[in-house]
């Protein structure tokens, strides 16, 4: 659900989500780079209901990590 959101809303700049299995989806072209990984299969249903609350809770619970690029790049 939230690749869905990201297929359609990326705009300018990239993004690598990494989903709790490890499979890789690519989304936009271009810089900056940002590499997502989720740590558990709930937190796709929850960034894709409500992400502008749920990407900041899941990074601060730990749920979500930034592997390349940053906070800001996002």
């Amino acid at each position: 659900m939230f690749a869905s959101l990201l297929r359609a809303g990326i705009k300018t700049g990239h993004i690598a989500l990494i989903d709790h299995q490890g499979r890789r989806q690519d989304f936009g072209s271009g810089g900056p780079s940002v590499t997502l990984r989720m740590h558990d299969a709930m937190l796709t249903w929850e960034l894709g209901l409500n992400p502008w609350l749920k990407v900041g809770e899941a990074y601060m619970n730990g749920r979500l990590t930034i592997e390349q690029g940053t906070l800001y790049d996002t």
